[in-house]
């Protein structure tokens, strides 16, 4: 048979204690497994951009992976630059948005083309990317699967940058000799100081965060 569907439209719903609970409850009591959050900045009120104000967030979603329901959540990307090359680096906010997810897919438009990519697997082999057409008629509309996809080569340090991301996401956090070490088990050409630059210049665009460790080890 069909699935049922429920629909829950709050004008100033957000992501607090209360909130979860309920919704939590409420999807125990109807046997619902899957719920869809559209979009993420719809129900927060916190600055994106800083660290611990979308851990706390974030930290409201896990309360229903706790529960053994998962959550499918919609969340804008940064509008597409030269410079920021893959996805994982145009998606919006603080880092821990992508540290907290078990999966993210990028799914960018072409006309009637969908170019979908997977930037992050926490318990898997990641997706090659793929191609979708949408097919719409007098019916409704349907994907069609079009084939594996090519991605575009990325300059050396936005390729860093991207297994940086990467790596946080498993790591949460991590020294820059950590990461060095882990960068070059990875196969990445990468030296200290191309390191540093990257790292840098992502604090400035506020993809990750640093602060002191011991003996004021930068991280």
């Amino acid at each position: 048979g069909e699935l049922p569907i429920y629909c829950l439209s709050y004008s100033n719903f957000t992501l607090d204690d209360k909130n979860t609970a309920y919704t939590v409850a409420e999807c125990k009591k109807l046997s619902i497994g899957l719920v869809i959050i559209d979009s993420l900045t719809r129900v927060h009120s916190a600055d994106e951009n800083q660290s611990n104000s979308m851990s706390a967030v974030m930290s409201q979603l896990r309360a229903y992976a706790a529960a053994g329901i998962a959550v499918l959540l919609i969340h804008h990307h940064r509008k597409s630059t030269q410079s920021s090359g893959g996805v994982s680096q145009e998606l919006r906010g603080s880092s821990d948005i992508l540290a907290a997810v078990d999966t993210h897919l990028a799914v960018r438009r072409k006309s009637n083309r969908l170019i979908v990519t997977q930037s992050k697997q926490r318990y898997d082999e990641e997706l090659e990317p793929f191609t979708l057409d949408v097919i719409t008629d007098d019916n409704g509309f349907k994907f069609e699967y079009i084939g594996d996809s090519v991605l575009p080569e990325y300059e050396p340090e936005v390729q860093i940058g991207l297994k940086v991301l990467y790596l946080l996401g498993k790591l949460v956090e991590a020294n820059q000799k950590r990461l060095l070490e882990e960068l070059k088990q990875l196969s990445i050409s990468v030296n200290e100081h191309s390191l540093r630059q990257v790292l840098d210049t992502m604090v400035r665009d506020k993809k990750v965060m640093r602060r002191s460790g011991k003996a004021n080890e930068k991280i």
